[in-house]
């Protein structure tokens, strides 16, 4: 069955349908369906096709785009879409969505040359009772974003990393209403927690081995155990983003010694035990919880800076592609090598002449290994959650060339690719695109 469609300009949206089995099956009332809204509307029969006219006023109650979406004819239906919601935050003065509005702009523009149609949608927004949400639509022609009902979308891509105090009960509400109604093709909030992906990644039989010794720190107390046996560990919160409240903790022969991301590695303060947890306390407040990681001595380069890799992980159809590999370089003397702190970002491949004669060889085989266990971390997680679309997986390479996952990024950002490569941020856009179009079967 083939389906033509077309706009008239003050009409609606005309679409006709051709290749049928038998004229016998062809139904006086078309059931067309956009979101969560459904309508009839009456078929036009004619010798090779029929017709049908979905008017102005429909368009309007489907809340329809003004632009042409993909169909699909299903089970006697024809199905519009799909509409796909961004769920974020919204920020005061012209960039609304604050460093993502470049990103949702441009994915916009991608989506709308393939028949998709993106909004972006802000805490308690999503009306299930009227079954719309309340969005903003990128409006090309004038560059302005448009506040204005939406479909209920058949896909949510999440690009929220924090939860505010002012907005935590609605975005409590809106994880229950989008777990039972929407396919969500990020990690849900309730799936994002560091410990829980780690111990996901550990029991996989292949990814196990790449994994660093981890413990969850439940109480201030519970650090001490952890660094007698570990010796060397970084502290950071379970939904901790953009490098803050990380801290290394080394034994040393004098006692703890103690270094946040603030302080150079020649600054940091020697406590006791007893100071530690004190200091620990004064980070868990409210309901935060911390892991604990062995540290990993990073591969550094002629200059004498650390770096790890940032492996972006996607959905390409019905299998996994790593779309880009980031070499994350970072200060001298810095804690982390988050971008947020200073880090630089380029192509991984590129970095090779960085780096000493010896160390060359054995960081091509990190890359490569780290790719594989990045790849497998995405398989792993897809169990978690069958309808992943992507990650960001932070590999660290050792000294001797050795991989191993640092943690999963479950909202991958795409400002290291803006500095490194437009081509493949455009790629990793027009991914993203594509899986809310194949996941939802529109086109197969």
């Amino acid at each position: 069955m083939d389906v033509r469609a077309r706009r008239i300009h003050n009409r609606g949206l005309f679409l006709a349908i051709s290749d049928l089995p038998s004229q016998q099956d062809v139904p006086s009332v078309y059931a067309v369906q956009y979101g969560m809204r459904q309508i009839e509307v009456p078929v036009k029969q004619r010798k090779n096709s029929h017709n049908i006219l979905i008017s102005l006023s429909m368009a309007k109650y489907l809340l329809l785009p003004s632009f042409m979406v993909n169909i699909k004819v299903q089970h006697g239906q024809i199905k519009l879409g799909p509409a796909v919601a961004i769920y974020a935050l919204k920020f005061p003065g012209e960039r609304i969505f604050g460093p993502q509005t470049r990103l949702f702009i441009d994915l916009t523009k991608i989506a709308r040359s393939q028949g998709v149609d993106v909004f972006v949608v802000t805490p308690g927004q999503f009306d299930y009772d009227n079954q719309r949400a309340i969005g903003y639509r990128y409006d090309i022609a004038t560059a302005r974003w448009r506040r204005q009902y939406c479909p209920w979308p058949d896909v949510v891509i999440r690009r929220v990393t924090s939860r505010p105090a002012r907005y935590r009960t609605v975005m409590e509400e809106d994880d229950r209403i989008l777990a039972d109604w929407t396919n969500q093709a990020t990690l849900p909030r309730e799936l994002s927690d560091k410990w829980l992906l780690h111990e996901v990644m550990q029991h996989d039989p292949i990814l196990s081995g790449y994994m660093l010794p981890t413990y969850l720190l439940k109480r201030p107390e519970d650090i001490i155990p952890v660094v007698s046996k570990l010796h060397d560990i970084y502290v950071k919160p379970v939904r901790g983003t953009q490098g803050l409240k990380i801290a290394r903790v080394m034994a040393t022969d004098y006692g703890l010694e103690f270094r946040k991301q603030s302080q150079s590695d020649k600054g940091a303060p020697v406590i006791s035990p007893q100071n530690l947890v004190k200091r620990m306390r004064a980070w868990f407040a409210g309901d935060q919880t911390f892991i604990a990681q062995r540290t990993v001595l990073l591969m550094k380069t002629l200059e004498g800076r650390p770096f790890d890799v940032r492996y972006l992980v996607q959905r390409d159809g019905d299998t996994i592609a790593c779309t880009a590999q980031i070499a994350r370089i970072g200060v001298s003397d810095a804690l982390t090598t988050n971008i947020h702190t200073g880090a630089v970002a380029m192509d991984a491949a590129s970095l090779t002449p960085s780096l000493r004669d010896k160390d060359q060889q054995a960081y091509q085989q990190g890359i490569e290994t780290g790719k594989t266990a990045a790849m497998r971390a995405f398989f792993a997680l897809t169990k978690l959650h069958p309808i992943l679309m992507e990650l960001g997986v932070d590999v660290a390479i050792d000294e001797a060339g050795r991989a191993f996952v640092l943690e999963v990024n479950p909202c991958p950002g795409r400002q290291m690719l803006r500095t490194v490569s437009s081509s493949l941020r455009m790629l990793s856009l027009l991914r993203m695109v594509e899986y809310a179009v194949f996941s939802t079967e529109f086109r197969i």
